[in-house]
């Protein structure tokens, strides 16, 4: 049987929230392990037998047991989340936007390619039948 990916979410927002169930309930091949969020419900955290809890987004984005990160966080500091997990060599899946500018979004894409780091922006509407209507059309 397969390890499974040891996975970090930054962000307990509603999204956050949203993806730290998921794993927990539907996704076998991944034991999440962390949660970090300045404003952290930490008796939240603790029900879901997480065994990494932090109110600092940069200890669990460096932390050497995680494989793979969440970012859920505000889209302010997706780029700096994104930058501090490449840095240490994790698979990253961010929630849209991936950054804020042009400018920025293009250096953090540098650091990833420059790092060999896997990078997946979340784009739930790919899959809406609308979409797939329209683009069936075009």
């Amino acid at each position: 049987m397969n390890t499974p990916c040891r996975i970090g979410i930054v962000g307990a927002g509603r999204i956050g929230r949203l993806h730290a169930e998921n794993i927990q309930s539907k996704l076998p091949q991944f034991k999440l392990i962390g949660i970090a969020d300045p404003y952290l419900n930490e008796a939240w955290a603790k029900d879901l037998g997480v065994e990494i809890y932090s109110n600092s987004p940069k200890t669990l984005l460096t932390h050497p047991e995680i494989d793979a990160v969440i970012i859920a966080s505000p889209s302010i500091v997706h780029i700096e989340h994104i930058l501090l997990a490449s840095e240490t060599q994790k698979a990253i899946f961010c929630e849209k936007p991936l950054g804020l500018t042009e400018e920025t979004i293009l250096a953090a894409l540098s650091a990833v390619a420059q790092n060999n780091t896997l990078l997946q922006i979340g784009f739930n509407r790919r899959f809406d039948p609308h979409f797939s209507n329209l683009q069936q059309r075009v």
